[in-house]
């Protein structure tokens, strides 16, 4: 089952091991961050379109497989660091997960689906399924040719410890929107709005990665038992 670390440890332990690693994760993440936004902004321009929602989805649609490469990029680094104890490249991170790309991408449109139902449908059936499947990519990075089921594996992993990761996850969004707040305020100060945005919406997603390392961090010491 997942790692029996509560709360505040599992906490501790996330951040311990976010800040021992911040340059490697702000590489791995910003591979996949600048090439969005030029995507974004300077591709794919909002002129281009006649209604504004059609250049959203475009750039959502363009963009959903560079953050699952990216994640995928940080699962990798990171479940080989704890795993085996030894640091990944950047490029080895980006290369060592390519095998796993199709089945990431694949189960990533269905959790999204059934996320979004499950939000329309009554808020709390979305969560309940998004934390309940939360483990699926991890799961696949770490089982390699094994193709066992991830949502089932997942599900089952994450009994009983539903609730725990919910109030984990809301304490990571609320100090992430303080710190969104505090960055914007300061940055605002002294450069211009379309900057100090970029530099707090950056700040954001940084600090977000600690929500992905929380999953994976509970997940890996019982892999790497399986396989000793």
């Amino acid at each position: 089952m997942v790692e029996n670390l509560k709360g505040m440890e599992l906490l501790k332990k996330t951040f311990n091991f976010y800040f021992s690693n911040f340059k490697n994760i702000v590489l791995i993440m910003l591979a996949t961050y600048i090439p969005i936004q030029i995507l974004s902004y300077k591709l794919i321009r909002p002129e281009f379109f006649e209604y504004l929602f059609m250049h959203s989805l475009i750039v959502i649609l363009v963009s959903i497989p560079f953050s699952i490469w990216g994640s995928a990029a940080l699962i990798q680094y990171t479940y080989i660091r704890l795993s085996e104890g030894r640091s990944l490249t950047f490029k080895e991170a980006y290369l060592d997960c390519l095998k796993s790309l199709p089945r990431l991408i694949g189960y990533g449109l269905v959790t999204g689906l059934i996320t979004m139902i499950g939000i329309i449908l009554l808020i709390i059936p979305g969560i309940f399924f998004a934390l309940r499947l939360g483990l699926y990519s991890i799961i696949i990075i770490a089982d390699g040719e094994n193709r066992s089921n991830p949502f089932k594996k997942s599900y089952e992993l994450m009994k009983g410890r539903t609730l725990e990761f919910f109030w984990l996850s809301l304490l990571l969004i609320i100090m992430n929107v303080i710190l969104e707040f505090v960055v914007e305020f300061i940055t605002g100060l002294f450069l211009s709005e379309a900057l100090s945005t970029i530099v707090s919406g950056l700040t954001s997603d940084l600090f977000m990665v600690t929500y992905a390392l929380i999953f994976i961090i509970a997940y890996v010491p019982d892999s790497a038992d399986k396989n000793e």
